[in-house]
């Protein structure tokens, strides 16, 4: 059985390579299409320090100084933005957690106020994300939210996030579903998850998709 399962993983990396090289072929001839249009969105880092280390993130790598961005150099960016006509400002990190930085508050009004206001989006790892903070989001005037964990169980959660807070993460996300309107914003639950069967088989998840969230 296990020789079997063996030689099943080894065709299938086989072949995954093989989709890739062939991927790659194709590019290496394929016609160059002109760049036209303008940017749609800008992604800002508000920080570089996390409260999670999890297996999938470059966080585990840096060797950055831990900075926070100030909100003067946030409403430059915003300010030079809005003049060249972007759309969406993304406030989740290449490594970090937005929802440490304490003005990100700030840095949403900034982007949602007149002239060409911005739709703003981020991703959080929800440990931070109680009902007050994302009542604080949704006044801010947020548009969307995704949150980042696993499948609800405790030692999934501690393996991929390496962090024992999953129950503060279901915790906020019961909190804010038992307050949740559609016309707030967006969520979406997106879930990291090693499982393949009922990876979303799950009561809170069932509740999220009731109240309109998206499960990824």
């Amino acid at each position: 059985m296990i020789a079997k399962s063996r030689t099943t993983v080894a065709v299938l990396r086989i072949g995954f390579r093989a989709l890739v090289l062939a991927r790659g072929v194709r590019g290496l001839f394929a016609r160059a299409k002109p760049i036209g249009g303008r940017l749609s969105d800008v992604n800002i880092e508000p920080t570089n320090l996390c409260n999670a280390d999890c297996v999938f993130c470059g966080y585990q790598f840096q060797e950055r100084p831990h900075v926070a961005m100030e909100t003067d150099l946030a409403a430059t960016i915003i300010a030079a933005a809005k003049r060249a006509q972007v759309t969406r400002l993304g406030l989740t990190p290449i490594v970090g957690e937005p929802l440490v930085h304490r003005q990100l508050e700030d840095f949403i009004r900034l982007a949602r106020a007149a002239p060409n206001p911005l739709q703003v989006g981020l991703t959080t790892n929800g440990i931070l994300l109680t009902p007050a903070r994302y009542r604080s989001l949704v006044e801010a005037g947020i548009n969307d939210i995704d949150i980042s964990m696993s499948y609800p169980d405790e030692e999934e959660y501690r393996r991929i996030y390496r962090s024992p807070k999953l129950k503060a993460v279901v915790a906020n996300i019961e909190g804010i579903l038992s307050i949740y309107d559609r016309t707030d914003c967006a969520m979406t639950l997106a879930l990291r998850t090693s499982r393949i069967k009922n990876w979303d088989a799950h009561p809170m998840i069932a509740r999220a998709r009731a109240k309109g969230w998206k499960v990824t």
